[in-house]
C-alpha cells in the first residue's frame, strides 16, 4: 500500500500549485482519483505487479455528510472489472 501512496502523493504534488498543500486538491470540486489510479495501473503493468481486483476495495472520507449525500461519482474500474465501495474496511497490518 505504501507504493500506491506515493504514487498518489507525487502526482499530486505535481498537479498542485505551490500555494497549495498536496492534499488540498480533496477539497477542490471536481477531483477525482482518476489519473492517479491510471499511473498506479500503469506502474503495475510495467513492474509486472499483477493487482487482485476481486480483493481491492475502494473507501471514500468525506469531512461532512453534505458532502457524502453530494457523491455522483462514476464507479471505479480496474481491468475492466468494477471495484466495490465500501464504507469501512479492515486494515490488515502485515510487517
Amino acid at each position: 500500500m505504501k507504493a500506491f501512496e506515493r504514487i498518489v502523493k507525487n502526482h499530486i504534488t505535481k498537479a498542485t500549485t505551490a500555494q497549495l498543500g498536496p492534499f488540498q486538491f480533496a477539497y477542490r470540486p471536481a477531483q477525482d482519483h482518476g489519473p492517479a489510479l491510471t499511473e498506479f495501473m500503469e506502474w503495475c503493468d510495467t513492474t509486472c505487479l499483477e493487482l487482485n481486483v476481486t480483493k481491492t476495495e475502494e473507501m471514500v472520507v468525506f469531512s461532512s455528510r453534505q458532502q457524502e449525500s453530494r457523491l455522483t461519482s462514476a464507479p471505479t474500474f480496474i481491468h475492466g472489472e468494477p471495484v466495490e465501495v465500501v464504507k469501512q474496511y479492515k486494515y490488515l497490518n502485515i510487517n
